[in-house]
């Protein structure tokens, strides 16, 4: 085989595997989902179903995020230990969650009684 045929022949194969690559669909992994990540999310509690553990807080920029807040550590300012029934819609709180699953939430503000 002449060299500009092998080039050639380099140049289409490769290029074939990384059209390949590029237009195949990416598996969903460990990494790109983070299993196992804590995350923290500041908001105001729009929901809170003490009975079915649910809690759902808009965030600061908006967005609602529904969270099992069925084992979350609640607290509050002074170390006080709460339950998701001491929490109140407009409450200001920070969640800490893995996936869809809240593992802490701190009261930062009481809600105004109305």
């Amino acid at each position: 085989m002449n060299i500009p045929a092998l080039a050639a022949l380099v140049l289409v194969l490769g290029g074939g595997a990384a059209w390949a690559r590029d237009s195949m669909p990416m598996l969903e992994t460990r990494e790109t989902k983070q299993w196992g990540v804590t995350h923290h999310e500041k908001g105001i509690v729009v929901a809170v179903d003490a009975v079915k553990g649910k809690l759902r807080v808009r965030d600061m920029q908006g967005k609602m995020r529904t969270f099992s807040a069925m084992k979350a550590k609640i607290d509050v300012a002074g170390g006080k230990t709460l339950s998701l029934a001491d929490i109140s819609i407009g409450d200001e709180v920070t969640v800490s969650y893995q996936g869809r699953t809240a593992t802490a939430i701190f009261r930062l503000h009481k809600a105004a009684k109305k």
